[in-house]
């Protein structure tokens, strides 16, 4: 048994070279979009028929569109004003 598991463990490590361990976080960032733009073409498709989809449109979509928008301006105007006071002697 132990010359299977050091070959398996010889497989594993001579499959970190072809697919380092960092490339399954960007795997997993364009799954998870991919499937947000799934469900979106769904209910631009579908949605106006499901008579729940306005209100989770009004009272959760929008709102959580504005704040992401209202946080990106204080993060772009919080690392301006960083940058401005870093950049002096």
């Amino acid at each position: 048994m132990d010359p299977i598991i050091a070959a398996l463990i010889i497989v594993a490590d001579k499959g970190d070279e072809y697919f380092p361990p960092g490339y399954a976080a960007v795997g997993a960032i364009i799954i998870t979009f991919g499937i947000i733009l799934c469900v979106g073409a769904f209910l631009a498709w579908r949605g106006p028929t499901i008579p729940l989809y306005f209100v989770i449109q009004t009272w959760v979509v929008l709102p959580l569109f504005f704040l992401a928008v209202v946080l990106v301006g204080v993060a772009i105007a919080v690392t301006g004003m960083v940058l401005v006071v870093d950049s002096g002697e």
